[in-house]
């Protein structure tokens, strides 16, 4: 694959795949007229006139959107063994209100708690937990993908 650096953003020559590659940012930079992007994103047009402009995405982050308070609790209930002590903080951490949900106590960020409760169990983020009905991320990916191929359907 030859590269070809502009400024910050790159331009990639993909031969085996016939396609001239570059990020969005390279992409905006050489969508104006005259600037060195420009000039060199028509380099390689004219080196390479069958190949393909693709526009590379960014490889999504390994989230943890949708770990809720609620699955926290269910993850720390099933799984004391080896963590002494997990479920009395996260207890102190939280409370249940007047609909009995559970709440954070006053002064707690989720954010804080959520990144112990992730280094507490590495598990989660280690994927070694195999069992979807047992790692709340796994399982709401699970329910995701369901739910996409409903939709598509």
């Amino acid at each position: 694959m030859k590269h070809i650096a502009c400024s910050t953003n790159a331009l990639h020559i993909n031969h085996k795949a016939e396609t001239i590659e570059m990020t969005k940012a390279f992409y905006k930079e050489a969508s104006i007229f005259g600037s060195k992007a420009y000039r060199t994103l028509n380099e390689a047009r004219r080196d390479f006139p069958i190949y393909d402009l693709v526009i590379l995405r960014q490889k999504a982050k390994d989230s943890h959107k949708g770990l809720t308070l609620k699955k926290m609790a269910e993850y720390v209930e099933k799984h004391l063994e080896g963590h002494e002590g997990a479920k009395e903080l996260f207890e102190k951490c939280t409370t249940t209100n007047e609909k009995n949900e559970l709440v954070l106590v006053k002064g707690i960020n989720f954010i804080t708690l959520r990144e112990w409760f992730l280094s507490e169990f590495k598990e989660i983020d280690n994927k070694e937990v195999k069992n979807e009905e047992e790692n709340p991320l796994e399982l709401l990916k699970a329910k995701t993908k369901a739910n996409l191929a409903k939709k598509a359907s």
